[in-house]
């Protein structure tokens, strides 16, 4: 295939994601569903399998190689920004940082609902490790045009890549008892994308929404059935 051929379909393609991210902005923290319902992660029964969703370790790998996004290897963690993870800044997950992810981690071993708690406050704390590494910039809750290509402010691509980044670097190192690593999932078809990071119940099914698109940098993501996320993103949220 010719490469413009090539840089057209790249091209249609970012154009169409950032206009899905793009057209669905965060209207604020009012819009979320109540903490005690959804965030927190404690209707499982609400949501069924969704069984089109591809939730092996062949669909995750697959869904990196068409965003170019980099599967964790080792400690070093990229972290994606800039709009389909144009730019990569690596978070190391060792040392002193190891520690640190390993005691968050340590707080959800008693129901899969409090590792989701966990998860919750590792991806917080992976944005706001990877913060002073972009130069302390803090990104903007949901996504606008006028920040493609800026270092440190991301689409719904980049925050899903990020997210899932870190839930393999957990599975990895046996630190997910109750949930594996499902592949990302979109929302709103071709013409209005919303990507969201996900995460399967061991026990249930249950597939869970683990969407920090919706917050400012180093804020805590939105995890909700992946049932109530449809739901709520269909709002405008």
């Amino acid at each position: 295939m010719p490469r413009r051929l090539l840089a057209s379909i790249a091209s249609l393609a970012l154009a169409i994601a950032l206009s899905g991210c793009a057209g669905m902005q965060k209207t604020g923290r009012s819009g979320e569903p109540s903490a005690d319902a959804d965030i927190t992660g404690s209707i499982s029964e609400v949501a069924a399998k969704r069984s089109e969703t591809t939730t092996d370790w062949r669909g995750v790998v697959s869904w990196y190689a068409e965003f170019n996004a980099a599967l964790p290897t080792g400690y070093g963690l990229s972290y994606c920004s800039g709009f389909g993870c144009m730019h990569r800044t690596v978070v190391r997950a060792d040392g002193g940082n190891g520690v640190e992810l390993a005691a968050i981690m340590a707080a959800g071993q008693a129901s899969a609902a409090a590792e989701r708690d966990a998860v919750d406050a590792a991806i917080t704390w992976f944005e706001r490790k990877a913060i002073p590494l972009m130069g302390g910039v803090i990104d903007e809750p949901g996504t606008d045009s006028k920040d493609f290509k800026i270092l440190g402010q991301t689409d719904c691509i980049d925050e899903a890549a990020n997210t899932t980044t870190m839930l393999i670097h957990l599975q990895n190192k046996g630190m997910l008892k109750y949930h594996t690593v499902a592949r990302p999932i979109a929302r709103g078809g071709l013409m209005v994308p919303h990507v969201t990071a996900v995460l399967r119940d061991r026990e249930t099914g249950v597939l869970w929404a683990v969407d920090s698109w919706v917050n400012a940098g180093g804020e805590r993501p939105a995890v909700l059935t992946l049932d109530r996320w449809d739901e709520w993103m269909g709002t405008g949220h």
